[in-house]
């Protein structure tokens, strides 16, 4: 998965199931760099260097020299690569299934799966951070038409939708909820439970940045959101230090950070804190001291993405003119793999490539994503996933542009930027991708089969002993589950078992 946009893990970004950037491994390109060492109240151990011992040369050949995916037209996307070299005998991968030739069986049509949640996307922000590739606004930031426009939205949505299944999730992302004033939430609140079914709702998510929540007036906002309902809150931390905030062009410092998570933790309870490796320069000592300090903060739940370098953003353009340097491959493994080590021995579960939560505090929003299960994006960018049956659905998005999508909704429009058909195929790739990426439950090869008419065990044979024997991947006869070091290469591993 790639890194947050304003400050925090996206829903709107992730219903973008198969987006350019989830088609590449999480590390930057690769390159040599002297690392500046400041004071941090960290006192971990770095990782060290490894050498390239013969499981290392495996897991490059399973990744570079594995058979090409098969490919289908206008699926350019897909890597290109020489016949397979199978360095590791796959005799117990292949014992769980006989190989065949038979094509793919598309299973009938089976009910439609419940609506998993509904994301509201608030596109506005107080600046814009570097690495920043989302539909914000720092401009225009008038709370009433656009209250009045997401209330225009959810009535057309909810009749078309709303009642057909009850709610399991909210999400209110971006830009910035918590610019949100408590008034303009409860009216978005009573939209929600007006036009769609909230009875059943387990979870309710709204995404805050810490200079919001400073002083009597955070507290103020903290306890309206909790009295409407708010179960968790998402925290755009990214860092703890003022040099690496000031890099990204962050609206908070560092106190603001600390007094942020320790007010939401102090009215709100569950919260998740996003952070960022792979800053250019950043030393190890920070990084570890960033997860420390979250932890001893209160946090139940940790983000953690590396920096991308995403086209069309400031980063973009201070790396094309040599302005900055992006981390190095293996950099930014040992800060994934360290990352994992740290969380786990602290008793964090490491359920998704980029997720570590407490035990039972998973985000069920996100899941309900990974998992394909139906979701409805309202404001400007949102996405929406509608399945019709296990096999097929519709994916959608509104327009891009807070007056655009504002005017369609008053004219009694909707604000339609594009609508297409997803079909088994496509719904396939996606669920092998998205499955991989939960660590703990992994790729439920039953539910693929069953949903979509796909064998892995046999149509992928010889990718999957390849990477079993490489150590990224481990198999069973029901499930297929990344390794911490297949973890770090997670879509490159991916893209060679779609198609």
């Amino acid at each position: 998965m790639s890194p947050p946009a304003c400050g925090r893990s996206r829903a709107g970004r992730r219903a973008r199931l198969l987006d350019e950037r989830w088609l590449v491994p999480i590390t930057g390109s690769s390159r040599s760099r002297r690392v500046r060492r400041q004071d941090a109240t960290f006192s971990g151990t770095a990782p060290s260097s490894r050498t390239d011992q013969p499981r290392d040369r495996a897991r490059r050949h399973a990744l570079e020299d594995g058979p090409p995916p098969a490919t289908r037209p206008n699926r350019s996307t897909r890597p290109r690569g020489r016949p397979p070299l199978l360095l590791f005998s796959s005799a117990p991968l292949l014992a769980f299934r006989p190989a065949s030739s038979a094509r793919r069986h598309i299973p009938p049509p089976q009910p439609t799966p419940p609506l998993a949640g509904l994301y509201i996307h608030v596109p506005f922000c107080s600046q814009r951070c570097v690495y920043c590739d989302f539909y914000v606004t720092t401009t225009n930031r008038a709370e009433d038409p656009f209250v009045r426009a997401l209330e225009v939205e959810a009535e057309i949505m909810g009749a078309e939708f709303g009642k057909r299944e009850p709610l399991k999730t909210l999400y209110l992302g971006g830009g910035t909820p918590s610019l949100l004033s408590p008034s303009a939430l409860a009216r978005v609140f009573r939209a929600v439970h007006d036009r769609f079914d909230a009875s059943a709702l387990e979870e309710v998510t709204i995404e805050a940045n810490p200079e919001d929540l400073a002083g009597a007036s955070g507290q103020t906002w903290l306890r309206a959101v909790r009295d409407l309902g708010a179960t968790r809150l998402s925290l755009g931390v990214q860092s703890f230090f003022d040099q690496d905030l000031t890099f990204m062009n962050r609206a908070h410092d560092s106190a603001q950070a600390v007094a942020g998570l320790e007010a939401a933790v102090a009215e709100i309870g569950d919260v998740s804190v996003d952070l960022i490796f792979g800053i250019p320069d950043q030393p190890f000592e920070h990084w570890g001291a960033n997860l420390e300090r979250a932890l001893r903060l209160g946090a139940t739940h940790l983000s953690t993405y590396s920096l991308t370098v995403e086209d069309k953003t400031p980063l973009r353009k201070m790396v094309d003119v040599g302005q900055v340097v992006p981390e190095g491959d293996e950099t930014m493994r040992e800060r994934f793999v360290f990352t994992h080590d740290y969380l786990e021995d602290r008793g964090f579960e490491h359920y998704e490539v980029s997720s570590y939560s407490k035990p039972g505090l998973r985000s069920r929003h996100n899941e309900g994503y990974w998992t394909h299960q139906t979701s409805i994006g309202l404001g400007p960018s949102a996405h929406s996933f509608w399945r019709e049956t296990r096999s097929r659905g519709w994916r959608w998005a509104d327009v891009a542009n807070l007056p655009r999508w504002r005017d369609l909704l008053f004219a009694g429009e909707r604000p339609l930027d594009w609508r297409e058909q997803i079909g088994p195929d496509e719904l396939a790739d996606e669920a092998v991708i998205l499955g991989l990426r939960r660590l703990v439950d992994g790729l439920d090869l039953d539910v693929l089969e069953a949903d979509y008419g796909v064998d892995l065990l046999r149509d992928k044979r010889a990718e999957l002993a390849a990477f079993e024997g490489a150590g990224l991947v481990e198999v069973t006869p029901s499930r297929v589950r990344l390794t911490i070091e297949g973890a770090a290469v997670a879509d490159a591993v991916a893209l060679r078992l779609v198609g």
